[in-house]
């Protein structure tokens, strides 16, 4: 019992490698990457060339320069950079969705129907684009939350005792 309990508690870890491996490898088998027409913007913030960017894309500078510090770190190409950052987000997403849809519950078909569309290859494929590395911002923002939360429940209930029994604890008494 004890050793299926610690398999689904692990679950969300198996569902982000897993979609996240598919999802790269199935892209860069049949997808084409930086064809987007917002992308050459992204990759001007990158290089550094920001009298070339338009306003709505010159605001949004933190995936270009993430991928700009990653490319000088590991002496690549900036598209190279924006892959990193792309493969990271990517993990990061899954990561916080397996675990979201872990925690509440969700059984192992969904997390194989929910890890098994093609919707992952296509996000990663839009590899200039900040979309999926503000997802993954969010997610794990989400999962802070949940985490806080969950704690914050954890301590109402354990200062807080219902008067009529010592052994429950009851939320109404908090």
């Amino acid at each position: 019992m004890k050793s299926g309990a610690a398999r689904a508690e692990w679950r969300w870890l198996w569902f982000s490698l897993s979609v996240s491996t598919a999802a790269v490898v199935l892209d860069r088998t049949f997808g084409r990457m930086f064809v987007d027409s917002d992308v050459p913007y992204y990759l001007d913030i990158a290089k550094g060339d920001m009298a070339a960017v338009l306003q709505p894309y010159a605001s949004r500078q933190l995936h270009p320069h993430l991928a700009r510090w990653l490319a000088h770190l590991f002496h690549t190409s900036f598209q190279s950079g924006f892959i990193v950052v792309q493969v990271i987000s990517l993990i990061a997403v899954t990561a916080a969705l397996g675990w979201l849809l872990s925690s509440l519950g969700a059984d192992l078909w969904m997390l194989i129907a929910v890890g098994g569309t093609s919707f992952w290859a296509g996000v990663f494929n839009g590899a200039g684009l900040p979309d999926l590395w503000f997802s993954a911002l969010l997610g794990m923002f989400l999962s802070f939350c949940t985490v806080e939360a969950g704690l914050q429940l954890r301590r109402c209930c354990c200062s807080c005792t219902c008067p009529a029994s010592q052994r429950y604890w009851s939320l109404s008494a908090c």
